[in-house]
């Protein structure tokens, strides 16, 4: 009856922990960010990756950096309904600082793009439309130390190679497992 008991115990407990949540927003595999203004949510002793997009009218970065996207119109370069892809391209000059870190609380930039989202193709015999959206799109590491609770609204400065861009906040929340 006692090895019944401990295999119906370790069998619960094995179902139950794969019904507990993954790891939240791996750096290949970020929590995506519903919105430009949604809250990040930080894990108290744990490292996080969180993606943003937003338009690129929330930086003053030189227009070259986005003209530089080429639209690729061929048949092989669309999606499934018609629109060509979104090019995009890694922007290693893109440089983050943040302001108003509770002590121990960590945030860098990870990774950065630029890109032209596609969202909407349309052709007639003699032209291509094409619908975009210039937008940065962004992958913060997010590192809070053990015993992070609360929330806190950060500054995060942007430079491309030295040149002030702008800034944004981010709503960031500290909180145990």
């Amino acid at each position: 009856m006692k090895k019944m008991s401990r295999l119906a115990i370790m069998s619960t407990s094995l179902l139950f922990a794969s019904c507990a949540p993954a790891v939240m927003g791996s750096q290949g595999a970020p929590y995506v960010a519903a919105s430009a203004t949604a809250a990040a949510q930080g894990m108290a002793g744990q490292t996080v990756y969180v993606q943003y997009t937003y338009n690129a009218s929330t930086f003053d970065i030189d227009e070259s950096r986005f003209d530089d996207l080429k639209i690729d119109f061929d048949t092989y370069n669309q999606n499934i309904t018609g629109d060509v892809r979104s090019p995009e391209n890694a922007a290693p000059w893109l440089e983050m600082k943040p302001s108003g870190l509770p002590e121990g609380w960590q945030i860098s930039l990870a990774q950065a793009w630029v890109r032209k989202n596609v969202v909407k193709t349309s052709t007639d015999t003699k032209s291509i439309n094409v619908r975009y959206y210039d937008q940065v799109r962004v992958i913060y590491k997010i590192t809070l130390p053990l015993g992070a609770v609360g929330n806190k609204l950060i500054e995060l400065a942007f430079t491309d190679t030295g040149k002030n861009v702008g800034s944004t906040t981010l709503f960031l929340k500290g909180g145990g497992l």
